[in-house]
């Protein structure tokens, strides 16, 4: 069990790094985040950013508690039965109870709330006499107090030396970028980001080990560039916080479109009905 102490905005660039070293390919792979509405947003931008190895591309399976039974059942059999690399996205809804075989590699982006879930999320990894690597993603700073937490606990864990990961600035503004452009596509995946956001600030401010986690420690334009947000949502959260909001982003709000149709309509019917409205509201000059 091993640990990466790394920026927000490095991790993803990390998660690529790391698929992109291990030999042989990691055919099974599980990645943990913290909500139901981050595994739905990042299933869409995250493939802007995995690797291609040997002409394979990873094949990304979502899996959360939301998910309606047909569809948890059908990704998890999609997951379980896979021989091409795949990755599994997913919540702590797989991190007991599920019977998948042969995972060669774990990843936790997120940490656990729970620090009992530790052990069952990397136990995933390298299952019947099997060797697996299960790898935690720790900011730098309080963070890294986890590390000692673990070892109290009897759950001892050890700095990732291989594969080596060096994630370079430049890597990481490669990454933000390549997720907003995928976010530009489509303003529903705007709408996903906006709320899995949310949630995960949410979910941070419950950890069990709160004088680990804190949110008055977050570095928030580290991690609007690590989510490629195109702004920061309005949450209590941010209301002391004096950066920049748009997160250095240029986009036409105006513009920026749905691609299903019917909700585009509606947004535009939105907009002219407020520019309509605001038309009106303007008093009447006397000559």
């Amino acid at each position: 069990m091993s640990y990466l102490v790394t920026p927000s905005s490095h991790k993803l660039p990390a998660l690529s790094k790391i698929l992109s070293s291990l030999e042989p390919i990691p055919t099974k792979t599980i990645v943990y985040l913290s909500t139901c509405a981050a595994v739905d947003y990042f299933q869409h931008v995250l493939p802007s950013i995995l690797p291609t190895r040997d002409l394979q591309t990873f094949t990304l399976v979502p899996l959360h508690g939301k998910h309606p039974p047909k569809v948890r059942q059908k990704n998890f059999k999609l997951f379980s039965n896979t021989s091409t690399p795949s990755i599994l996205l997913t919540t702590d809804v797989a991190a007991r109870g599920l019977d998948i075989p042969q995972v060669d590699l774990v990843l936790q982006i997120d940490p656990p709330s729970d620090p009992k879930v530790f052990l069952h999320r990397c136990g995933r990894a390298g299952r019947a006499g099997r060797r697996g690597v299960s790898v935690i993603f720790l900011q730098p700073g309080r963070e890294e107090d986890y590390i000692p937490f673990l070892d109290v606990r009897k759950t001892p864990i050890t700095s990732l030396t291989t594969p080596k990961v060096d994630v370079t600035e430049e890597n990481a503004r490669v990454a933000t970028g390549a997720i907003r452009q995928a976010v530009l596509a489509d303003r529903a995946y705007h709408d996903k980001a906006q709320r899995a956001f949310v949630s995960w600030v949410q979910a941070y401010s419950k950890h069990q080990a709160s004088s680990i986690f804190r949110v008055g420690d977050l570095d928030w334009q580290d991690l609007g560039g690590a989510w490629g947000l195109l702004k920061l949502p309005k949450m209590p959260e941010l209301n002391r916080w004096e950066g920049d909001k748009s997160l250095g982003a240029d986009v036409d709000w105006k513009a920026y479109a749905y691609k299903d149709r019917k909700r585009e309509e509606s947004r535009q019917q939105a907009i002219m009905a407020r520019d309509n409205g605001s038309h009106r509201a303007r008093p009447r000059v006397s000559a």
